[in-house]
């Protein structure tokens, strides 16, 4: 068994006070997945120690795992910014975009279940909001798009012709309604298929599909549950 020290970039996805100074993070890795960590403090000024502006959500960190580390909570010994944002963490919209993904990311991943593909792709998908062109309007169905991609979920596009519904529990396009209740109108169905095309639905319809992408996902995906941030990302897109 390898116990020399791992060095792996990380994207921060939770960070809850625990005890007077010290605080439990959760991140993303590429090689382990979902990664507890305990932090003692995060008021030191010493180089490689973890601040404040390091735990924000989805901040990208290059981190050196301790090899000694004791209990179900890893220990980190050197930390360092990986990727410095210049409007993720500046922007109000953003901000609550950056929230929200780390939510529903942090439900879609589990311990020790590598998976680079998928963390390449959050960065990506991290990259592109942080530009000054970012089509904020559909983050986040590109980011629920990228996560139905993650669970083995990813709708059949290849399936849609015009006037087809989307059937949520089959993933496939069909010409006519199911006898459940899980499925998108043809308007909405539509509507998806342009979306993945790159083209920006109206303003009823995305909030619409913000809806069906994550029911979609509940589907698939039980454990999934109720995304505490919705609300507030409704009120600040409104």
């Amino acid at each position: 068994m390898d116990t020399s020290p791992q060095k792996t970039p990380a994207i921060v996805l939770s960070s809850v006070k625990y005890g007077d100074n010290g605080h439990v993070v959760r991140m993303f890795t590429p090689a382990s997945g979902l990664v507890a960590f305990m932090v003692h403090s995060l008021r030191s000024k010493k180089g490689g120690k973890m601040r404040p502006s390091m735990v924000l959500p989805m901040s990208m960190l290059d981190i050196v795992i301790q090899s000694k580390s004791k209990g179900s909570l890893k220990t980190i010994q050197e930390a360092h910014p990986l990727q410095h944002w210049e409007t993720l963490h500046m922007d109000p919209i953003k901000m609550t975009l950056c929230t929200f993904a780390a939510e529903v990311i942090q439900k879609s991943i589990s311990e020790g279940h590598p998976d680079e593909l998928f963390f390449n792709r959050v960065s990506d998908w991290l990259k592109e909001m942080d530009s000054n062109g970012a089509q904020l309007s559909i983050a986040t169905h590109q980011l629920l798009l990228s996560v139905c991609r993650h669970l083995g979920c990813y709708p059949h596009f290849e399936t849609y012709k015009e006037n087809y519904i989307f059937d949520m529990i089959d993933g496939c396009f069909a010409a006519e309604a199911p006898d459940h209740k899980h499925w998108l109108t043809a308007r909405e169905s539509v509507a998806l298929k342009r979306l993945v095309e790159g083209e920006k639905p109206s303003k009823e319809i995305r909030q619409r599909l913000l809806d069906e992408l994550l029911g979609y996902i509940r589907i698939h995906h039980e454990s999934f549950g109720t995304i505490k941030s919705l609300e507030i990302l409704r009120t600040i897109l409104a």
